[in-house]
């Protein structure tokens, strides 16, 4: 036979109906299960949290290739205009020899010129606009291609 104790007094209980019974009015608390530990609102105010920060990234990245287009536009705009092929601003390439200098480039495209400083100033400007870095004092190598006018007088 088997006895039952009541572990708060210790005493052997041998009859069932001497269990001690729970009142039934007492209410337990009813728990209920959110998911991810956010509300529905909570969930749908982080959706639309997400969906406003993507429309923010695509619109910046809109921006910066618009902005980057424009600024390509505005370059080209204000860009030094290509030597032109009229026939005061005709030009022609040069193949720089041994020893030669943009002074003396002057001298035998322009030999007649009264102010070689002129002719090298056009030489360094043609040669700017091609992307050729030169000044009065350069050195030149041989081999190198000038841009020249191709009549100086």
């Amino acid at each position: 036979m088997a006895a039952i104790i009541d572990l708060r007094t210790g005493s052997t209980l041998t009859d069932p109906g001497d269990l001690p019974t729970p009142p039934r009015q007492q209410r337990r608390p009813q728990l209920r299960l959110v998911h991810g530990g956010r509300s529905a609102v909570g969930r749908q105010r982080r959706r639309v949290f997400m969906v406003r920060r993507v429309l923010l990234g695509v619109a910046v990245a809109v921006a910066a290739v618009l902005a980057l287009q424009l600024g390509g536009v505005v370059t080209q705009a204000f860009a030094a205009p290509a030597p032109s092929t009229s026939a005061a601003g005709a030009t022609r390439s040069y193949a720089v020899q041994p020893g030669d200098t943009v002074w003396s480039v002057a001298h035998q495209v322009a030999p007649a010129a009264a102010d070689p400083s002129a002719v090298v100033d056009r030489i360094i400007e043609l040669n700017a606009a091609q992307g050729i870095p030169l000044r009065s004092d350069s050195v030149l190598r041989a081999g190198e291609q000038l841009v020249v006018p191709a009549s100086a007088g």
